[in-house]
């Protein structure tokens, strides 16, 4: 197995999300990071509807009372985290390919796709800073790692079809 690290996830990051089939390597990218590194874990299994995706994010990246459980409160919480106290900013998917994949999701290729945009628009704000009302930050790391099997291939071509990033296998 490729040695694989935080630092080789910076060096790759721009417009990029990383897929990867080990938890393995999500061992080793932890273990490399460095103390202001913030690890969200979240899990698949648990985002398989709208309303669970939305719930699995406000509980693992610990979204303050006021969130809206919607995307538009998703969007503006994933997108401020002050209340985190590291600085860059590391978003593990467990169980990827489960994501809006409840039989009981209409229109899910629909839904995927804005929830990868969130995503990328997300990303795309952290690394380029932001100066909105007096409240500027500088280029910070936010990186998305999503972890499947290898079984699920349907799982990076619905990825691939959703993203205008680049998707690194690590």
């Amino acid at each position: 197995m490729k040695m694989i690290s935080y630092q080789n996830l910076l060096e790759n990051s721009k417009r990029t999300f990383f897929l990867t089939y080990s938890m393995e390597r999500i061992r080793l990218i932890q273990n490399t990071a460095n103390p202001n590194v913030k690890i969200f874990y979240l899990e698949g299994k648990e985002c398989t509807t709208e309303k669970k995706l939305l719930k699995e994010f406000a509980r693992k990246m610990s979204f303050p009372d006021y969130f809206g459980c919607n995307w538009q409160a998703l969007d503006e919480c994933i997108n401020d985290l002050d209340w985190i106290k590291e600085n860059e900013y590391l978003l593990i998917v467990n169980n990827a390919h489960y994501i809006l994949n409840s039989p009981f999701v209409i229109l899910k290729e629909q839904l995927f796709s804005s929830f990868i945009e969130l995503l990328e628009n997300a990303k795309l704000e952290w690394e380029n800073g932001r100066n909105f009302d007096d409240f500027p930050t500088s280029p910070t790391y936010f990186n998305i790692v999503f972890v499947t099997s290898e079984s699920e291939e349907k799982f990076l071509l619905k990825l691939k079809k959703a993203t205008s990033f680049g998707i690194v296998e690590i």
